[in-house]
């Protein structure tokens, strides 16, 4: 199952169905992990670090 997360990784309920360029937003869960998650019971931390736009030396 897939959820899409917020910034600060609780489930979105409201807002378009999907959104473009967010792939970074969808998280496949366990069924388990969806039905904590919609509940609001928990939350999904980002598993990847931000990129940084510092070029390498």
């Amino acid at each position: 199952m897939t959820v899409r997360v917020d910034e600060q990784g609780r489930a979105v309920h409201a807002g378009p169905q999907v959104q473009i360029g967010g792939n970074d937003r969808y998280v496949s869960v366990s069924r388990a992990e969806f039905k904590k998650i919609m509940r609001g019971d928990g939350v999904i931390e980002p598993v990847q670090p931000p990129l940084i736009d510092d070029p390498l030396p």
